[in-house]
């Protein structure tokens, strides 16, 4: 890791030196794409970046406060979490999946990889959310409602294949009750996403499920309310 920065904000973070091999200038606080590494003379390692090119990425960083010029020299990032990135669309909730989208530089609940975990700021103008990653078998799962129906897998007896059942689902937001702990409340957001299925049950339209993204970023059902 690099040295302390003298002017990132927050004393417990570790930095890490990135390059920025896009086209583009990339703002301070913004979520990268990783795309290789080399070592200086000096023996610092520098991690090189980009802008978010695809909605699952295989590896992401956070850029520090300074913003970073398009072939500029190295600047400090971090992949030390828990971390703080910048956002968009409504300010996520606590413990809400978010993630980067293609061509973006922020996280938004669109995406996945990340979980917020209750704090939010403001640093110079920029508004940022905290953030720690996931764990590495894919995205915690999502509850969702369905809203067009998934169809079960279909199996081929010869030679022996399985291909996944496809519908379309919507994703809820769990609340609390303020006088309990329990979640009863739900809100479905306002777009709908694409939705595979391994299992042999097929699930109709306003049931319940619960879902999560492989490595691949691919959103699969992984279990369902009882009938």
């Amino acid at each position: 890791m690099a040295t302390q920065h003298p002017r990132q904000p927050f004393v417990d973070q570790r930095w890490q030196l990135l390059e920025n091999r896009g086209s583009e200038d990339i703002p301070p606080f913004s979520i990268v794409e990783l795309v290789g590494a080399y070592q200086t003379e000096e023996g610092y390692t520098v991690m090189t970046c980009r802008k978010v090119t695809t909605n699952s990425p295989a590896k992401t960083a956070i850029t520090g406060p300074l913003t970073m010029k398009a072939g500029g020299t190295p600047q400090p990032g971090t992949l030390d979490f828990p971390t703080y990135v910048r956002y968009t669309g409504s300010t996520p909730t606590n413990l809400s999946d978010v993630g980067p989208s293609d061509d973006t530089f922020t996280v938004s609940t669109d995406g996945t990889g990340y979980l917020v975990i209750g704090d939010q700021t403001e640093f110079n103008g920029i508004s940022l959310v905290y953030v720690d990653e996931e764990h590495a078998s894919g995205s915690l799962a999502t509850p969702m409602v369905v809203t067009s129906t998934i169809t079960a897998r279909e199996d081929e007896t010869s030679p022996t294949k399985r291909t996944a059942g496809k519908g379309k689902a919507a994703r809820l937001t769990m609340e609390a009750d303020d006088s309990s702990s329990d979640y009863r409340c739900f809100e479905e957001s306002e777009s709908e996403e694409d939705i595979y299925n391994w299992s042999k049950i097929e699930f109709p339209v306003d049931r319940i499920i619960w879902a999560a993204r492989d490595r691949q970023g691919v959103l699969f059902v992984v279990s369902a309310d009882c009938d």
